[in-house]
This record gives C-alpha cells, structure tokens and sequence, in this order.
C-alpha cells in the first residue's frame, strides 16, 4: 500500500489532500503543529504527528513520499522585518527537510511552491521564464524560491526526487477567508458594494483546489524531478471573477463598482503545457470552478 507524508496537513490545501489520498486507498502521515485542529477524519489509514517547520523529521516508517506544504505566510507581506522568519521556515527548513527525508531513505519530495515567482508578464509563464519577484511579497516568495533552489541542489546531488509544484492562485471550499475571492463572495452574498480596484485590471491564474490534488498525487505515480506549474492556464481580471461570482451567487452586477486606471497588474498567467504533456493535465477554468464550488453548497456560506 501507498503511504504518504503530508506536511501543512491542517491547511487548506493539505487537509484537502489528505482527504483525497485517504478516499484512495493511501495511508497518510498528517505532519501538523496542533493535533487538534486536524479536521481530517479518523482512519486506521491516517496517522497525526505533532511538527513544525525547523523542527527535525519524526521517523517515518514505510513512507514513500513527503508532500512539502508547509510553510509561513506572514501578515504584512511589505514589512522587510520578516525576511529572517521567511527564510528561516521557507528556505532552511526546505533543506533540512530534504536533509531528514534522504537520511530516513524516502526517495521523494513533492514541494509546493508558488507560481508568483515570476517575473511579471503578459505572456504565461513556463518553467524557464525568468523568476525575478521583486514588484510584491518580494520577502515571501523570495524564500519560496530559495526554497525551491535548495530542493533541485538537494536532487542534483542524488540524495532525493524533487518535484517543485508552482501554484497559481489556489481556491474552493475550505480556503483562507482573506483574499480577492472571498472578499468578493462576502460582499456579494451580504449585498454590499465591491469595490475593485486599479481599474479591475489586477490579474492572477485561478485554479481549483481539487484540480491541484489531483495533479499532485499523480506525482506519486509516476515521480517527476523538477518544475511543473499548476494553474488554469489563463490569467483572469479581478473584474471577470467579481462578475462571474455575482452571477453564481445571484446577486446584483450593479454591486460590482470599478475605480482606479486600468494597468498591468497582478501576476503572470502560467503555461501548463508541461503538465498537460506529461500528465494529461485538464485543469477546471473560473466558471466551471466556481460552478463545482456552488454545486457543493458551500459558495455562499463559506465567508459570512
């Protein structure tokens, strides 16, 4: 049988994985700071370890892969004081996870990073755009990126298979309630006004949670060393997703006002042909996203 470490377990995105895994038949390790907040339900199949970043490796019996998911967001992403937290969770604590992982003889790690790295552009990104991401969260997506750099070293030198997953913008039920999206959903379910700022021209790649986890586990199918990016493929305005949220959640389009000067904002659209190539990778676009997510009930209740 399959067995899997998950790091970051309690997250949206890990708890999600986690479940997947565990309706799969693969026995997971939960790897998570708080053992009570592990929303992920009891099994013979799911084992709950207490760990955080810098901390090192607990002995993993039988594991086969560790999905690398943790990591530290701070709250004020321009505050220059939190680069030593940044890099301390989500550069060092990368390798010394690699470190524990090659020592107790488990052969991959798939790393979840972030596809903000970019330099930002018009053009989707692909793997071997230039990575420069100097314009916002330079401090936070500078230690992903460190992070990523220390993983292929580590992979290089034989010791693990790395495979760095760069994200787009991940949503569906269960994610953070700060953000564009629930911002918007909050508003528009309460009937009050969304404001959108610079011109309803900020941009980012929307991809669903469960298009994420099914990419990521078919890492353990077959183990892939090096990048993949994980996105929709399209970039999307911050205007499109207000207009495309009223109309699921009913509510009026008249709430949506647009202020500001139209410009080249957010993040570059990333180019999935790699994982379509090698995966067969067909990733959800906004509209049917946010359709699955309202299918599930829990569109309009999730930000109250």
């Amino acid at each position: 049988m399959m067995k899997i470490a998950i790091t970051g377990a309690t997250g949206f995105i890990g708890s999600k994985l986690a479940r997947t895994a565990l309706s799969r038949g693969i026995s997971v390790v939960a790897l998570v700071r708080d053992v009570t907040r592990c929303s992920v339900p009891r099994s013979k199949s799911l084992e709950i370890l207490p760990w955080h970043l810098g901390q090192p490796l607990p002995k993993l019996r039988d594991v086969q892969a560790v999905f690398h998911l943790a990591a530290v967001i701070p709250n004020d992403l321009s505050d220059p004081g939190t680069a030593p937290l940044c890099f301390q969770n989500n550069t060092i604590s990368a390798l010394q996870l690699a470190t524990d992982a090659a020592q107790q003889r488990i052969g991959h790690i798939i790393h979840f990073s972030s596809g903000q790295v970019y330099t930002r552009s018009q053009a989707p990104a692909h793997e071997d755009s230039p990575a420069y991401p100097v314009e916002r969260a330079t401090y936070y997506l500078a230690s992903k990126l460190a992070g990523e750099l220390c993983l292929a070293a580590a992979a290089r030198a034989g010791t693990v298979v790395a495979t760095i997953l760069r994200l787009g913008s991940v949503y569906g039920p269960g994610m953070h309630p700060r953000g564009m999206l629930p911002t918007f959903i909050a508003n528009l379910v309460r009937n009050t006004p969304v404001i959108i700022d610079q011109g309803g021209g900020y941009t980012a790649d929307f991809i669903h949670v469960d298009d994420v986890v099914e990419l990521a586990l078919k890492m353990i199918e077959a183990p892939f060393d090096g990048l993949l990016n994980v996105g929709s493929g399209a970039g999307r305005s911050s205007l499109e997703a207000a207009i495309i949220l009223a109309e699921a959640l009913g509510a009026d389009p008249a709430l949506i006002t647009v202020r500001g000067v139209a410009k080249n904002a957010g993040f570059a659209p990333l180019s999935i042909l790699r994982a379509r190539k090698l995966f067969d990778f067909n990733p959800m676009q906004l509209e049917a996203g946010i359709a699955k997510w309202k299918a599930s009930g829990q569109l309009a209740n999730s930000f109250r």
